[in-house]
């Protein structure tokens, strides 16, 4: 009888462990951890929360290629005048430009 509830004691005590052991968020709480910012990609694989496919077609879905953001280009013809009055075209552009475009109102336009 001794030996029983023994046995009965271990065993509750093993399915009371298994139970309190942490469970794996499922891959829609992981992608909205990685999306919030409180997980990263590399310790969801490294916690075993996702694969390595899983994160692969994550970084391919949400990716954007470098020559997609550029636009080379893209300024049109236009005409506008320097601070120093001089007349400006598109064609005076060099091939790689920042341009800053000042109100000649403002009294700290000249300052700039």
């Amino acid at each position: 009888m001794k030996q029983n509830a023994i046995l009965a004691g271990a065993l509750a005590l093993c399915l009371t462990l298994s139970a309190c052991g942490s469970k794996a968020p499922s891959p829609e709480e992981v992608e909205a951890a990685i999306r919030d910012g409180s997980v990263t990609i590399e310790d969801a694989l490294d916690k075993g929360w996702i694969t390595q496919e899983w994160a692969d077609s994550y970084l391919e879905e949400r990716s954007v290629p470098a020559a997609d953001k550029m636009a080379v280009n893209k300024v049109g013809a236009f005409e506008t005048e320097t601070l120093t009055g001089e007349t400006y075209t598109g064609a005076d552009l060099p091939d790689t430009a920042f341009l800053v475009f000042l109100d000649p109102e403002d009294p700290g336009a000249a300052d700039f």
